[in-house]
């Protein structure tokens, strides 16, 4: 009972976080790709980051809060996905091939790069 509390509770304040940067990209741009990408990349990292670490008992807790949750709610790929769509029904290929492509492949490395960052904190 108690994982599912931290999971909530670290996906709330994820959420809520991911809403006010993308609040903020919109009423200084007129659209929230940019915010989306922004909290997408950020927690890629912080994700890897933390799976590198070494998974302890001591630390399941906040994996749990910080990972699962947290990171979880920040993060969002169906607002990505939602994002491409719209890009693709106003037939801009362009901008979504860039975005979609962009957004994964730069996921993709810092993600690693957290990985490798969280291993060589406990070498």
């Amino acid at each position: 009972m108690i994982a599912f509390l931290l999971v909530a509770l670290g996906g709330g304040a994820g959420a809520l976080l991911r809403y006010a940067v993308q609040r903020a990209f919109i009423a200084r741009t007129g659209q929230s790709r940019a915010g989306t990408l922004l909290v997408n990349l950020a927690g890629t990292f912080a994700l890897g980051l933390l799976l590198g670490l070494p998974l302890t008992a001591e630390n399941r807790a906040a994996q749990l809060l910080v990972g699962t949750g947290f990171l979880g709610g920040l993060t969002t790929f169906s607002t990505v996905m939602a994002q491409l769509a719209e890009l693709l029904r106003a037939k801009r290929w362009r901008t979504a091939a860039g975005y979609g492509l962009g957004t994964f492949v730069c996921a993709l490395l810092l993600a690693a790069a957290g990985y490798a960052a969280g291993r060589c904190i406990f070498v």
